[in-house]
């Protein structure tokens, strides 16, 4: 399981900061280039990811934390991506995205963010009320990918710019 874990900051320009006003207590604070990384085994086919993100919602956030695994010509995975007023929970199953949902996000105070899904179901929470749900027909063929909190995974970019916090 992977609760417990503890993440690797990443190192020089790419450590992200320890700020004092966090949702609970401390948080991350990332500029756009900086990323934790969570070493193996994140996908699950019974899963619920979730964590506190604070951002000004105004232009192309990039993203909170991702995880996939890239082998060609299938990726399988999970990835949440801030953008101008939302965000966007999407879960990958052999190349092709299964599921994509846009949830508004308006305001620069803390919001929660959680998907959570099963063999046969995904569901969306922005701040505990659910935004969305359908039926998924796909399990993951990895189950080693590394998590990043901050940017995308496996292509070393789409970098977040904001506070992160309570990553489970």
């Amino acid at each position: 399981s992977p609760q417990g874990r503890n993440g690797n900051l990443g190192t020089g320009s790419s450590a992200p900061s320890w700020t004092n006003s966090g949702k609970f207590n401390k948080a991350l604070s990332f500029d756009g280039n900086d990323y934790v990384n969570v070493s193996g085994g994140w996908l699950y086919s019974e899963q619920t990811v979730s964590l506190w993100a604070k951002d000004t919602w105004s232009s192309s956030s990039g993203m909170p934390i991702s995880s996939l695994r890239w082998s060609d010509p299938d990726h399988d995975g999970f990835r949440f991506i801030g953008g101008t007023n939302k965000m966007t929970f999407s879960i990958y199953n052999n190349s092709y995205s299964e599921y994509s949902y846009d949830a508004t996000v308006i305001g620069s105070d803390w919001h929660l963010f959680t998907m959570t899904w099963t063999t046969t179901n995904v569901k969306a929470y922005v701040d505990g009320e659910q935004v969305n749900s359908t039926n998924k027909t796909n399990i993951f063929d990895y189950n080693t990918s590394d998590m990043d909190i901050g940017r995308y995974n496996y292509q070393d970019n789409g970098y977040f710019t904001g506070q992160i916090d309570e990553v489970q």
